[in-house]
């Protein structure tokens, strides 16, 4: 494969295998940036033996311009590849033409030999951990590293030691449940949902004491919890199990990505705990389809969040949950507040993100 100096490999598997976080940011961006003039020639690396979830319709590619975009498809399972770095060095770059410049969806993997990485930086791990001083190590040798919130990009030059001028800030899109559903749903019950897997780090329990609080105020609402479980969800289940409020609360433990929109769309509330996180767009997903968002304050929250966001204060009790609750849900069953919120959350786009990511893969290149 003989490839232009230009030209640009993304680690595209999450894109074709996991539809939320890194699989979502691949798969988004690459369809931004395909439908931009801007853009460079890339090769999209589908090296791994993962099986592929996401339906080709759903990848946005029947824009591409011809030679412009080559998938390289290859399933070899992540042993392999690891065993083939360590032994003779061949890295996934050499499978896929040998680019001068790969991006990264995921900070440990595929392996790369030689080419120069961008790296985004989604996840921070605990400060003062052998995880951070690894992630740290890898961070400080990329060509270019991307933070989706200014709070990011301070402590990847702080806690990470990366070099200010290789920090580059980009924004994250919020239009693709808006863009699948075809527009804002508007709320249909008092309905309260959390996104993602239950870990601790969520606060399933936190939200599960708060919603009991909220109902036995006599607020008439219901809780749904969609996402898979982890290292929460024993503990959930238990508290579940005993709640007075149990007849009013459902976890999708197995969600679809096709009902994620209107299970979203229709409902009047996201709440979203959080220890710590580096993008947005989970709560920005809910504003682009006019839902209320009720969420910790955290720094990249602050940043983008629009000004009846309902902040609940760190670490929170049970009360202080139950404040924002009462909130939102005012916020979120009023149809004029949906539709400000739906426009409000437009200017957040894969577009944008698209048009600041490529001049760092031009940088990038010419550095080379």
């Amino acid at each position: 494969m003989s490839l232009s100096p230009d030209t640009v490999a993304i680690d595209y598997l999450p894109a074709v295998t996991h539809a939320p976080g890194v699989g979502r940011y691949a798969r988004e961006l690459v369809r931004a940036v395909v439908r931009r003039h801007d853009a460079p020639p890339l090769v999209l690396c589908e090296i791994g033996a993962t099986p592929r979830a996401v339906p080709e319709e759903a990848l946005g590619l029947e824009a591409c311009e011809p030679g412009r975009v080559r998938r390289v498809q290859r399933r070899i399972p992540q042993r392999a590849l690891d065993l083939g770095h360590k032994l003779v060095r061949l890295g996934v770059d050499d499978l896929c033409g040998r680019p001068k410049v790969f991006h990264r969806a995921r900070p440990w993997l595929p392996p790369i030999r030689k080419a120069a990485i961008v790296l985004p930086l989604a996840e921070l791990p605990a400060p003062d951990t052998a995880a951070e001083r690894a992630l740290a190590a890898r961070a400080r040798e990329a060509a270019a590293v991307i933070a989706f919130s200014e709070d990011y990009a301070q402590r990847a030059v702080q806690r990470l030691g990366v070099d200010p001028g290789r920090v580059h800030r980009t924004p994250v899109g919020a239009e693709h449940w808006v863009r699948d559903l075809g527009g804002p749903a508007g709320s249909t019950r008092p309905r309260i949902v959390v996104l993602g897997a239950m870990r601790r780090a969520r606060r399933p329990l936190a939200a599960l004491a708060g919603f009991e609080h909220l109902i036995a105020s006599g607020v008439d609402a219901e809780l749904v919890w969609v996402g898979r479980g982890d290292d929460a969800a024993s503990a959930f289940q238990v508290a579940w199990s005993a709640s007075p409020a149990r007849e009013r609360i459902s976890w999708v433990d197995h969600p679809l990505e096709q009902d994620m929109p209107s299970t979203v769309g229709e409902a009047a509330v996201l709440l979203h705990l959080a220890d710590d996180e580096g993008t947005a767009v989970t709560p920005l997903e809910a504003c682009a389809l006019g839902t209320a968002v009720a969420a910790e304050r955290l720094p990249a929250f602050e940043e983008v969040l629009p000004p009846d966001t309902q902040w609940i204060e760190r670490d929170p009790s049970p009360e202080s949950i139950v404040t924002a609750l009462a909130a939102a849900l005012g916020l979120g069953l009023d149809p004029e507040r949906r539709a400000t919120r739906a426009r409000d959350a437009e200017r957040h786009t894969w577009d944008a993100c698209a048009a600041a990511t490529i001049p760092v893969w031009r940088a990038v290149a010419g550095a080379c």
